[in-house]
């Protein structure tokens, strides 16, 4: 039976607990509200989160040194066999601790690992000949049910992270060289940020509904956007030439003018979609660094032949040129309004 809760008075944290339980509350506001009435209690709650996942690393690094000491000793159906009872403990221990607890998502992540270490010390024992990227090609197809499943963005940070070595690696043993890779690399960063930014707007308070992954994947697709664009730049004024390139630089203007685009498009997600500060001013710093860089590409040395007056000028004009574009950021963010984080109307059922 539900107990009945008494909102003329104020609301305890057992209180808050059975709304959020109850699904009156979204998890924003339950965190909004328990920063108002007990803040300690937050960072006790993510200090428990990260002694688990700092123990969870320190045990698979253990592991890995134990392997790594004792390699020339132990037997291949060894070697093989203690990966495989990690990954069986892993995966039970996530099965008995249920897949949307913290634990059982860590475990999850454990198993995961443990699925490329097999991977790589299979290959190594029977030398299968397979190149890098066909490693990181089954790791991230083996694990992909799990992140699924999981619901975990930790999970699919890391099902991510080993998709993008994947590209990497294939680009670099099949194609060649050039920084054309880097288009599929920043639209991946950004498909990841949308669809969980979406996501999370649809069903707030749910297991998408944490900023930490957006903001690391806008970070890393607008970093390299801004590499894009910088690179073409710097090719249009001074000529870039990469001899493993197998395109010969063709692509090179396709490649800055994509990252152009997504470069923009990162703007229209994070100004006009998702309205987030944290995110529009991850945009804002980004941009003004590649403009100061583009600046620097176009004019520098230009200002820098004259000498030591030149110098003078050049280094005086560089500091108000970046002074400028950052207070131009500062007006440029203070032009759009973000909406706080405000506490969520609790309501009566």
């Amino acid at each position: 039976m539900t107990k009945t809760l008494d909102f003329d008075a104020p609301l305890t944290e057992a209180e808050l607990d059975q709304l959020y339980r109850d699904g009156k509350l979204p998890r924003a506001g339950l965190q909004y509200l328990l920063q108002m009435i007990a803040p300690r209690n937050l960072w006790g709650q993510w200090a428990d989160k990260l002694s688990l996942v700092v123990g969870v690393l320190l045990v698979l690094a253990g592991i890995v040194f134990f392997f790594a000491f004792n390699w020339r000793e132990m037997p291949g159906w060894q070697k093989l066999g203690l990966i495989n009872l990690g990954l069986v403990a892993c995966l039970v221990g996530a099965l008995l601790r249920r897949l949307d607890s913290v634990a059982g998502q860590a475990l999850a992540i454990g198993a995961s690992l443990f699925v490329g270490v097999f991977m790589a010390v299979f290959g190594q024992i029977y030398q299968t000949g397979a190149d890098a990227y066909q490693l990181f090609m089954m790791w991230a197809l083996l694990i992909l049910p799990w992140a699924v499943l999981s619901k975990s963005l930790a999970l699919w940070t890391l099902w991510l992270v080993i998709a993008h070595i994947f590209m990497v690696a294939i680009w670099v043993q099949t194609v060649g060289d050039g920084f054309e890779i880097d288009v599929p690399l920043a639209g991946v960063g950004l498909l990841a940020f949308g669809l969980q930014s979406f996501h999370a707007k649809k069903h707030p308070g749910g297991w998408t509904d944490h900023k930490w992954f957006s903001w690391i994947w806008l970070f890393y697709s607008l970093t390299i956007t801004a590499f894009l664009v910088g690179a073409w730049v710097f090719k249009l004024r001074y000529g870039l030439k990469i001899y493993s390139d197998p395109f010969d630089g063709r692509l090179q203007d396709v490649a800055g003018l994509i990252g152009l685009v997504l470069h923009i498009l990162g703007y229209y997600l994070v100004f006009k979609h998702f309205s987030n500060l944290i995110s529009a001013q991850i945009w804002t710093l980004i941009s003004s660094i590649l403009v100061s860089a583009i600046f620097l590409i176009l004019f520098a040395e230009w200002v820098f032949d004259w000498g030591d007056g030149g110098l003078l000028f050049g280094g005086l004009f560089m500091a108000a040129v970046v002074a400028g574009i950052f207070w131009g950021g500062i007006k440029f963010l203070s032009l759009h309004q973000f909406a706080g984080s405000p506490a969520k109307e609790v309501k009566n059922a």
